[in-house]
């Protein structure tokens, strides 16, 4: 398609992977790596804020357990029927018969 100046053939031996030549493609191929390197440290970033979510989430659903333990053992400590706690606490009554257990709560 006719004649082409010098940087445009650097150019585009450039894109075709043929090397880097001149001074523009230099300054291209320059902005290129840094292009890569920010979706590099984007990508990092995007699994670090998963990881803190899921960690988040964790820690959320541990104290949620944690909480219902506790509700659970004042319950056991008042004498509640298993049945009964166990319908409020969403947990087995083996689970809540361990739990006592584990807790040294004499079950009836």
């Amino acid at each position: 398609m006719g004649e082409v100046d010098e940087d445009t053939e650097n150019f585009l031996n450039y894109v075709e992977n043929k090397g880097i030549k001149g001074t523009f493609v230099k300054e291209v191929a320059k902005e290129v790596e840094r292009l890569k390197a920010h979706d590099a440290l984007k990508l990092e970033y995007m699994s670090l804020f998963a990881k803190m979510t899921d960690e988040r989430d964790e820690g959320r659903e541990e104290g949620e357990r944690k909480g219902k333990t506790d509700m659970m053992l004042e319950l056991l400590k008042a004498k509640q029927p298993l049945s009964f706690i166990a319908q409020i606490s969403k947990f087995t009554v083996e689970q809540i018969a361990k739990i006592g257990r584990d807790n040294g709560i004499a079950l009836n």
